[in-house]
C-alpha cells in the first residue's frame, strides 16, 4: 500500500507546529520509525521535509538513534555489582533487545509482503470476475441476437411454404380437365370422317350418252342401260 501522500501530509502538519529544523527531523524520524515501522535515513528525511542543510537530517538522525539506544538501555540497578559488570549486564540486554526489535521487524516485513500479495491477488480475481461478467453479457447479447434472427427466419420460412402451397394447388387445379365437353371446331378430322362415309355409301350417278366423264367410276357402279 502506498503511504507517499499520507506521510507527506503528517510532515507537513509537524513543519507547522515546530518551527526548529532539528525537533522537526526528529519528530520525522520518529514518525517514520514507530509509525510506519519504516527505517529513516538522512536523504529520505531531506527528501520529506526539505529544510536546512544536507546535514541537518543527518544530525538529527544520530541524535534521534542515540536517544532511541539510550532510552531502551536497560539498567541494572544493584548495590553488590560494580558498574562494569552493571555496564556489560546492560549491553548484553541491550543486545538482545536489539535482536528481538530486528525479528519483529522482519516479521512485520513479511506480513506486509504477504498482505500484499494477497491484496494484489484479490485485486486480480475482481478484475477476472469484472472481465467474466463483461464476456458473459457480450454472450447473453449475442444469444438474444440469435433468437431473434432464428424467429425471423422461421417467420420468413412460413410465409415462403404458404406461398409455395398456393401455388401448387393452382396449378392442380389449371391441370385438372373440364367438366363441359369443348364443341369441335370447324375442319376436324373427327367431324369429318362420317360425313366422308355417308358420302362414300352414297350411289354414284349414272351418265347419259354424251356426258364427259370426270373421274373414273368403280368397277361395282350399277348403271343400267350404258351398254344399250
Amino acid at each position: 500500500m502506498n503511504h507517499q501522500p499520507q506521510i507527506q501530509a503528517n510532515i507537513d502538519a509537524l513543519r507547522e507546529r515546530i518551527p526548529k529544523t532539528q525537533e522537526l527531523y526528529r519528530e520525522v524520524c520518529a514518525l517514520l520509525f514507530f509509525h510506519y515501522g519504516i527505517t529513516p535515513t538522512a536523504n529520505m528525511l531531506y527528501r520529506y521535509v526539505r529544510k536546512g542543510s544536507m546535514s541537518a537530517p543527518a544530525e538529527a538522525l544520530a541524535k534521534f538513534w542515540e536517544e532511541l539506544r539510550e532510552r531502551n538501555r536497560p539498567r541494572i540497578e544493584h548495590a553488590a555489582l560494580p558498574d562494569e559488570l552493571k555496564a556489560e549486564a546492560g549491553e548484553m540486554i541491550a543486545a538482545l533487545w536489539s535482536k528481538a526489535q530486528a525479528a519483529a521487524q522482519e516479521g512485520l516485513r513479511t506480513l506486509r509482503v504477504e498482505a500484499h500479495a494477497a491484496v494484489v491477488e484479490a485485486q486480480s480475481a475482481v478484475a477476472a470476475a469484472e472481465d467474466q461478467a463483461r464476456r458473459l453479457e457480450q454472450i447473453r447479447l449475442s444469444f438474444r441476437t440469435a433468437v431473434q434472427r432464428i424467429r425471423s427466419l422461421e417467420q420468413e420460412l412460413a410465409t415462403e411454404r404458404a406461398v409455395r402451397t398456393a401455388l401448387a394447388m393452382q396449378l392442380d387445379a389449371a391441370l385438372q380437365p373440364s367438366a363441359t365437353p369443348e364443341a369441335p371446331l370447324p375442319g376436324d378430322a373427327a367431324t369429318e370422317r362420317p360425313i366422308m362415309a355417308k358420302r362414300d355409301r352414297s350411289p354414284t350417278p349414272c351418265r347419259q350418252p354424251g356426258e364427259i366423264a370426270y373421274a373414273a367410276l368403280p368397277a361395282s357402279s350399277g348403271c343400267s342401260g350404258a351398254a344399250s
